[in-house]
């Protein structure tokens, strides 16, 4: 294969929705969804043990690469149950991979595999209400994230991540003094929040930086989906024609209800009422990442 594009994103902020409206490409591709919690590493098997990757860890980041690698050419790997395979045509020159885990390493990742990356982004509360209105058990979502960048702002470390140390300047004093010390009384909501914000952000620099990334917002994406997924599918160098055109109608027109379905009426999910955060939750969330 001789291209590597990327689609990332915070958890809830329409990366599957993305991912599916790059699918309806003509062009053959192979198409991962989220390897990152399950792939093998180089040397056996066996998962590694998280799916966070420091920005500065160089041997790490260049296994992981590796392994991307490795995904191109190798059709054992792919056949492992871990992987969410969207397509696999025989004669794919390129490899898309949808991710949501790992984003702080992925502007390394990106630039040591002279990829594309497609950032999408969403309203942060949004986020966070489809995230804590769904059918997980378990809220543990960025906290490796969320520890790692409190240990940078407890030791007032510079990271060497111009694109990090630059989002760190720039969070709100409420949310930068919740990443030091937060309150007691607080919850798993309002650290999701500060994490999610701050990915928001990060990802957002580092897409302004660069020739090779993109950055569409979930908003722009369900009101003119068929406008933003030509200029993705153009920008990504991938095929589009009236097919495309016709599946991205029907993927953007359905009422399907479900909460991982991406085939949903677009502009029906910007009107949605807040599920799960109350006003006063939204006002004190607010407050904090503003």
């Amino acid at each position: 294969m001789s291209k590597y594009i990327f689609i990332l994103g915070v958890g809830r902020s329409g990366t599957s929705f993305l991912g599916e409206l790059v699918s309806t490409t003509t062009s053959p591709i192979r198409f991962i969804s989220e390897p990152f919690p399950g792939i093998p590493t180089l040397k056996n098997s066996q998962y590694l043990d998280s799916s966070f990757i420091r920005p500065d860890d160089k041997k790490r980041i260049e296994s992981t690469c590796q392994t991307i690698k490795k995904l191109t050419d190798s059709d054992s790997l792919i056949e492992d149950p871990s992987f969410r395979i969207k397509r696999n045509e025989e004669n794919a020159n390129t490899l898309v991979i949808k991710e949501v885990h790992g984003l702080l390493a992925f502007p390394a990742i990106h630039k040591a595999l002279n990829a594309k990356t497609i950032v999408i982004t969403r309203n942060t509360l949004k986020s966070i209400d489809s995230h804590f209105s769904g059918p997980q058990k378990k809220r543990t979502y960025l906290i490796e994230e969320y520890n790692y960048i409190r240990k940078l702002l407890k030791k007032k470390q510079q990271s060497r991540n111009v694109y990090l140390d630059n989002t760190i300047d720039h969070l709100s004093p409420r949310c930068a003094a919740y990443f030091k010390r937060p309150k007691l009384f607080t919850t798993t909501v309002a650290r999701q929040a500060c994490i999610t914000e701050l990915l928001r952000q990060y990802l957002i620099a580092w897409t302004e930086k660069g020739k090779s990334t993109l950055h569409v917002t979930y908003e722009d994406l369900c009101l003119k989906p068929i406008e933003h997924s030509k200029r993705i599918l153009n920008f990504m160098d991938l095929a589009n024609n009236e097919k495309t055109i016709s599946d991205i109608k029907k993927l953007t027109t359905d009422s399907n209800k479900g909460y991982y379905a991406t085939n949903k009426i677009s502009k029906e999910i910007l009107e949605r009422e807040y599920r799960f955060l109350s006003s006063k939750d939204i006002q004190k969330l607010n407050a904090l990442i503003m």
